[in-house]
């Protein structure tokens, strides 16, 4: 684990090392998920709906297949996510969840079945600020500040 030197600048943060072994590039901003069938602690891939307590972090640089590199576990940073419809939007404080087969997360009451009711019991992602519906954000994910606190 690696942490950020504290200054009065920039907030902490911390970091872990992981192996990308999805099959795929994942890119800077990308939420990583620890494999399960692997089970070293270190190997990540794309979330899936059953997985997503298996959270690594968000990926800190692009990671090609089969290499080495770092996860933000702590800290504020930019992560991908989408909106699941022109019409939805997120407010500072929501919860974001994973999407099976994807790097990007979603607002946890957009997902089919929640309510606002029912609270999200692994939060490991918090967006930090508000996101007014966009057509754009429907379709593309985009990086958005969040907070992450997976340690």
């Amino acid at each position: 684990m690696q942490f950020q030197t504290l200054d009065r600048s920039d907030a902490e943060k911390a970091y872990a090392a992981v192996y990308n072994v999805s099959g795929t590039t994942l890119s800077a901003g990308a939420a990583a998920f620890f494999d399960a069938t692997t089970a070293d602690g270190i190997s990540v891939s794309v979330g899936t709906a059953v997985n997503k307590y298996l959270f690594a972090g968000i990926v800190k640089a692009a990671l090609s297949d089969s290499t080495y590199g770092r996860a933000q576990v702590y800290g504020v940073c930019s992560a991908y996510m989408i909106l699941t419809s022109s019409t939805v939007s997120a407010a500072a404080g929501a919860q974001l969840d994973s999407v099976a087969s994807q790097t990007y997360l979603i607002p946890y009451t957009t997902i089919a079945g929640s309510s606002a009711a029912i609270s999200n019991p692994w939060n490991f992602v918090t967006l930090m600020a508000s996101v007014d519906s966009a057509a754009a954000l429907s379709n593309t994910p985009a990086l958005k500040t969040v907070f992450v606190r997976a340690m």
